[in-house]
């Protein structure tokens, strides 16, 4: 291992720190109180008048509010009127497919979206969906209107449908072709989403799905870790679930997520020589926007042409917040101009092409948000821990806690 440490910096957030994670919190809820249609509680995927609604987004918004309430940015009241709305839309009139839904949807209408193309059913973003549902359900949980929405929401949703057959999940499907080929069976951000469906209280997958799929471990400069390159994929099951708690018979997924965060830092500081855009306090390779458009950079196995977003060191705070809070302040300080906005961070950069991202993405400043009260209050952390879909989930996964 060398010299290379293998645990993050110790760390303890001062004044300072703390008022600079409450600014970045605040311009990240922002965008869902600005881009978010409060006739259905649809949230646009990125801060374009022209673009779709993404569940995802929608569902890190359903917490973004939770947070805001209890936080008192906003009224409970003006907080559970965004909540409802969004709920009833999607108990009562979003097109369901045994209870998933489709990925992106028109953010005026809520149908379907097929203007550029055409949006599939997706499980994995049906689960992001769900797990704010689930949040808010926490959150309020002596709301009626709440928990009844929220349950018929989570109810129907049909888990063994979307296996299609055997233990693992499809990633989708659509009308016109079925189910898609491709399987949440690797490593990747899909954990929670097969918690939830082990936990179901009326569809539960049965235990073998959460064995089923591929774990293969990988190592970079003495950090070793689940391998899937871009960081995002180490990250979003553990905004909803405290990991350091729990543990099964495969991994430590807390360990491992600590470790992805360093190895992509040092990543990045071994590659500087080659790209401007990297260093010690300037790395994050993660799905993002870049000078060619959406892409999923990585480190060591992944692909990356230097290319930095800001939302992957964000996404990582709980795992090494020394490391995280810098790379963010070095943002901030340096690049503020340009790479800051109404919203906090835009997407990315990349230094040597010259080029910085024009967008705000939903689901950036949704993990942006969580991960900073996780690293804060645990907040988010806790209101799902008492959620009774994701207690039997990590009971039918065989989890254990740990000390």
């Amino acid at each position: 291992m060398g010299a290379f440490p293998t645990m993050p910096t110790p760390f303890h957030l001062s004044r300072e720190d703390e008022n600079f994670l409450d600014e970045l919190q605040r311009a990240s809820f922002r965008y869902f109180v600005e881009q978010t249609n409060h006739r259905n509680g649809l949230v646009r995927d990125r801060d374009r008048p022209e673009a779709p609604a993404s569940i995802a987004a929608t569902g890190f918004g359903l917490t973004a509010w939770a947070i805001a309430a209890d936080r008192r940015w906003v009224s409970i009241d003006d907080a559970l009127k965004v909540i409802l709305t969004t709920l009833r839309f999607f108990a009562q009139e979003a097109e369901q497919v045994h209870g998933f839904f489709y990925h992106f949807l028109d953010f005026h209408t809520g149908e379907r979206y097929q203007v550029r193309w055409r949006s599939e059913v997706s499980s994995v973003d049906t689960a992001w969906l769900l797990s704010g549902v689930l949040v808010v359900r926490q959150a309020f949980p002596d709301h009626p209107q709440v928990r009844r929405f929220a349950t018929q929401i989570e109810e129907r949703i049909d888990w063994n449908w979307m296996r299609d057959g055997e233990f693992t999940l499809r990633m989708g499907w659509t009308p016109e072709q079925g189910f898609l080929s491709a399987r949440w069976d690797k490593y990747a951000e899909h954990m929670l989403m097969y918690l939830l469906g082990l936990g179901s209280p009326t569809f539960p997958l049965p235990p073998e799905s959460w064995d089923a799929w591929e774990r293969h471990w990988t190592e970079y400069r003495g950090f070793r870790y689940l391998d899937c390159p871009p960081l995002f994929t180490h990250q979003y099951s553990h905004a909803f679930v405290d990991f350091r708690r729990w543990r099964d018979c495969h991994a430590d997924y807390w360990a491992s997520s600590i470790q992805a965060t360093l190895a992509n830092r040092q990543f990045c500081i071994d590659h500087a020589d080659q790209f401007k855009s990297y260093g010690a306090n300037s790395w994050g390779l993660t799905a993002c926007d870049g000078p060619d458009g959406y892409r999923a950079y990585g480190a060591a196995e992944g692909w990356h042409d230097g290319t930095v977003s800001p939302h992957a060191p964000a996404g990582s705070l709980p795992f090494a917040p020394a490391e995280c809070l810098a790379a963010l302040k070095f943002f901030r300080s340096q690049f503020g101009d340009r790479l800051w906005g109404r919203y906090g961070f835009k997407s990315a950069f990349n230094l040597d092409r010259h080029w910085w991202a024009t967008d705000t993405i939903g689901i950036d400043q949704g993990m942006t948000l969580i991960m900073i009260e996780n690293l804060r209050s645990g907040r988010v952390w806790r209101w799902m821990a008492g959620d009774p879909t994701l207690q039997r989930g990590l009971k039918r996964a065989r989890f254990s806690p740990t000390s």
